[in-house]
């Protein structure tokens, strides 16, 4: 009897587990479930494998949610290298669909170990990072206001990392009157997979820019000496500066009194406005900023006269994987934009380009600069130049460098190329496209490219002093001949 009772108790529990409310771990997966998987049943991650289970949430579960859009799957129960999960599909509220998947992490070792290298250099601690001066105009200008964008506006991050062309995303914003900025877990990204993370990281700016210390200290001179600034920077009519008041009477404005639960006024303003270390007497101003002739917004801010702390941007973005630099001091770059290089080394476009240069020895590159706040290819600069720095390769030092760009109707142009003490070519350009560094040949076989000449205007002199003395001699030889010849008759 109780052999039959542990028979009928063990088929009971095998019936049950195949009906476990909201969870089927079917021997088919559905074609839903298949929908995020490769041909091999395997799902890839474009991240670096987790080695906890948090940064499994963080690195691998926020991936499928945000960057993928799949946030009715979920990731759990992995080996100790995470490459072996669960994956979870969640059909509605109450069903879902669970099988065991192989996971595997698409990501470049060298990339990763160059993040690592840079991440260690931090100083310890060191997890805040600043947007300063102008460069919060600059955000102002393209990032529209919106902190999602702020991150990647900062030269104080961006130094610490040599400018490469990483991207940090912090998932929390914060705005306030006069503070904007982005905080919480960040992951650095390049090409679109994640290398790294951050904890407690925050990026903001605090809504202060500054002028000359010797500017009078009146609200007038400090408005018109930013105002020069401004116009100088973004050009005439972009911005508009307008004088509001104190600081102490700003909050009377607004809240009716100074608030009297705080020790002091700067913990009043910082409470209520966001930004810390505001005295009573500091002048408050409202930015008028266009971006184009319909559209702008209006900004609160303060001036301070204060030289040490006036920053003028200059755009800079540095390729990991090429050494390829861009950099320009055109103000209307935005400065979270990211160079984008790829060498090509074969394709129709390729063969094309080096069939028509004729060249034995290239490297061509297919250059591009794109900004995450406008959601655009920066493609050429109406006003200023770009320069481009291009490591040399051991065989082509010591040759006469140029650098070639094919244009749509096939014609080649050629680009002056300077070469720099520590092994770079830079030439000057005002747009991107594909790039061609060579050397010149000195044979027949050289391809024609016309170069503009300074015309060595000491030839067509020299040659007309010499005639002009053999004229003379000449004349001389004649004058002194024929008076011979009197003097014999």
């Amino acid at each position: 009897m109780n052999g039959v009772f542990k028979k009928l108790l063990g088929v009971f529990v095998f019936v049950l587990s195949l009906f476990v409310i909201g969870s089927v771990n079917a021997a088919e997966m559905s074609d839903e479930f298949k929908a995020i998987l490769n041909d091999k049943k395997q799902f890839i991650a474009e991240t670096v494998p987790p080695t906890t289970d948090f940064e499994l949430e963080i690195l691998v579960n926020e991936y499928l949610l945000i960057e993928k859009n799949l946030g009715d799957y979920n990731i759990s129960n992995c080996n100790s290298s995470y490459t072996l999960c669960e994956l979870t599909y969640w059909a509605d509220s109450e069903n879902s669909e669970t099988h065991n998947i192989e996971v595997v992490y698409k990501y470049d070792k060298n990339v990763k170990n160059m993040i690592n290298s840079y991440m260690s250099k931090l100083p310890a601690g060191k997890n805040e990072f600043a947007v300063r001066d102008l460069e919060i105009v600059n955000f102002w200008l393209n990032g529209k206001g919106s902190s999602k964008y702020i991150t990647n506006y900062s030269s104080e991050l961006k130094e610490y990392f040599d400018y490469k062309n990483f991207s940090l995303d912090a998932r929390r914003g914060t705005s306030a009157p006069f503070s904007t900025g982005r905080s919480g877990m960040a992951n650095f990204k390049y090409n679109n997979v994640v290398y790294g993370l951050i904890e407690n990281f925050s990026v903001s700016a605090d809504h202060v820019i500054y002028v000359p210390t010797d500017t009078e200290d009146t609200p007038q001179a400090i408005l018109s000496a930013a105002q020069s600034r401004l116009d100088e920077y973004v050009g005439i009519g972009k911005t508009e500066l307008t004088y509001v008041s104190t600081a102490r009477d700003y909050v009377i404005d607004k809240l009716g009194a100074v608030p009297s639960e705080f020790a002091t006024f700067e913990e009043a303003f910082a409470y209520e406005f966001g930004m810390e270390n505001v005295s009573e007497t500091d002048l408050i101003y409202t930015m008028d900023v266009y971006y184009d002739e319909n559209s702008g917004n209006t900004h609160e801010l303060i001036i301070r006269r204060d030289s040490t702390k006036m920053i003028n941007p200059t755009y800079v973005s540095s390729d990991v994987s090429t050494d390829i630099t861009i950099s320009s001091e055109e103000s209307a770059i935005p400065l979270d934009t990211i160079i984008q290089a790829k060498e090509l080394t074969s394709g129709s476009e390729y063969e094309k380009i080096v069939s028509l240069l004729n060249l034995t020895d290239n490297i061509t590159f297919d250059l591009k600069l794109y900004s995450n706040s406008i959601e655009e290819y920066i493609n050429k600069l109406d006003d200023g130049t770009f320069e481009v720095k291009i490591p040399i390769p051991e065989d082509f030092e010591g040759k006469d460098l140029v650098v070639y760009y094919v244009d749509s109707n096939g014609k080649p142009e050629q680009y002056k190329v300077e070469i720099t003490e520590d092994g770079y070519a830079i030439f000057k350009t005002t747009h991107f496209s594909i790039y061609t560094l060579g050397y010149r040949e000195t044979t027949s076989s050289s391809p024609a490219i016309p170069e503009e000449k300074v015309p060595n205007t000491f030839d067509g002199i020299g040659n007309i002093v010499i005639i002009s003395f053999i004229s003379l001699i000449g004349l001389i030889t004649t004058i002194v001949y024929f008076k011979n010849k009197i003097r014999t008759n």
